[in-house]
C-alpha cells in the first residue's frame, strides 16, 4: 500500500546510489540462501568434496544474511535519528490517522450503536479518545520498524 509523502521523506535522507543498494541488498536478504547456493556449489564442484559444499553453502549464506542485516538496520538507525523523523513522529503522520478511521468505522456499526444508545454525545467522544489512545498505542509497540528504510522504498 503506497502512502503518500512517505517514500519522499526517505529519499530525502538517502541519495540516489544508496536507495538502489538499500533496495538490492533488501532483496538479496530476502533470499540469502539462494546467494549461498550460487557461490557455494561451484566452489564445492572444484574442490570436489560434498562435506566442503555443505559447509561453504551454510557459510556463505549465513555471512550474507547476517551482514546484510547489520547494514539494513544500520540504514533504519539513520533515518530514525534524522531530524523529524523518529518512529513516533512517522507513525503519528502516516499511519495514526487510518487506525483512527478503522476505529470510527467499528464504532459506528449497527451494533456499537445500539450499545452506545444510552450514552451521551460528550460520553461518545470520551470513548472514542480513550480507545483511540489504547489502539495508539497497541499499534505502535505491535509495529515492526525492521527493514522500516528498505521496505518504503522497496514497496512504495
Amino acid at each position: 500500500m503506497r502512502i503518500p509523502g512517505l517514500r519522499e521523506e526517505v529519499e530525502e535522507c538517502f541519495s540516489k546510489s544508496e536507495r538502489r543498494k538499500i533496495e538490492l541488498l533488501y532483496i538479496v536478504n530476502k533470499y540469502f540462501y539462494v546467494v549461498g547456493l550460487v557461490v557455494g556449489i561451484p566452489l564445492g564442484i572444484l574442490a570436489q568434496s560434498i562435506e566442503f559444499l555443505i559447509v561453504l553453502v551454510l557459510g556463505i549464506s549465513a555471512f550474507c544474511y547476517f551482514w546484510i542485516d547489520i547494514y539494513l538496520l544500520k540504514k533504519d538507525s539513520i533515518f530514525f535519528n534524522s531530524v523529524g523523523h523518529s518512529k513516533q513522529e512517522i507513525f503519528d503522520k502516516y499511519y495514526a490517522n487510518e487506525i483512527s478511521r478503522q476505529l470510527s468505522l467499528r464504532m459506528t456499526t449497527p451494533q456499537a450503536l445500539v450499545s452506545q444508545s444510552c450514552m451521551t454525545l460528550e460520553e461518545r467522544q470520551a470513548e472514542f479518545k480513550r480507545l483511540r489512545a489504547k489502539e495508539l498505542e497497541s499499534e505502535f509497540y505491535r509495529s515492526d520498524w525492521r527493514y522500516f528504510v528498505a521496505q518504503v522504498i522497496h514497496y512504495d
